[in-house]
């Protein structure tokens, strides 16, 4: 029984050091999504008759600063979440260094009242709700670290649309046959910017 309690203490350290890997690994790495890229020619449109270059460019220059920002927004989420995972990590090991040190070792059965009244036995109610609190907030720092990962996925992808809708706009500015047409494409690049 006692070989379990060591087998825990074991994992625990395992678990610490992975963690220290892992940290490191994240830190020295570039793990960074490339950041979209919408090209910065003012001269593009000089010669562009149909509407003012100036026109044009205020509304490029408007999709790229709300790209950028929805950029900055999915990398902050993105280390959220991964500062959200390591906390978790670090949660869960200590729980295991926890169970190692302090735990009792238990016949594999159903858990009974009895049971679980013998294993709380001889710990203080403080150090029970003490490890009930680490596992909570372990679970917590789980959840909300899926959900800041989506909100970055969220964000990324929305600066990827924006990045798409500025190059088809520059594209299909250079093929508008007239005035209208190209309004029309600049008019839909202004929706396409304040849906994201």
């Amino acid at each position: 029984m006692q070989t379990r309690l060591v087998a825990f203490r074991i994992v625990g350290y395992a678990l610490l050091l992975i963690l220290v890997v892992w940290i490191v690994m994240s830190i020295a790495g570039t793990s960074s999504r490339q950041a979209p890229k919408i090209l910065d020619d003012t001269h593009a449109f000089d010669s562009n008759a149909q509407l003012p270059s100036a026109d044009i460019q205020k509304q490029l220059a408007s999709a790229r600063e709300r790209m950028d920002q929805r950029y900055r927004y999915s990398e902050w989420a993105r280390y959220v979440g991964t500062g959200g995972d390591w906390l978790a990590f670090l949660l869960t090991a200590f729980i295991t260094l926890l169970a190692g040190y302090h735990g009792k070792a238990l016949a594999v059965s159903a858990p009974t009242n009895d049971g679980v009244a013998d294993l709380v036995k001889g710990q203080s109610a403080r150090f029970t709700r003490s490890v009930g609190l680490i596992a909570a907030a372990a679970a917590i720092c789980t959840g909300l670290s899926a959900k800041a990962k989506d909100v970055s996925d969220g964000f990324f992808n929305d600066a990827v649309a924006l990045q798409t809708a500025a190059m088809t706009a520059r594209k299909d500015l250079i093929k508008a046959p007239d005035a209208s047409a190209a309004q029309d494409v600049l008019d839909q690049l202004r929706q396409t910017v304040a849906k994201h």
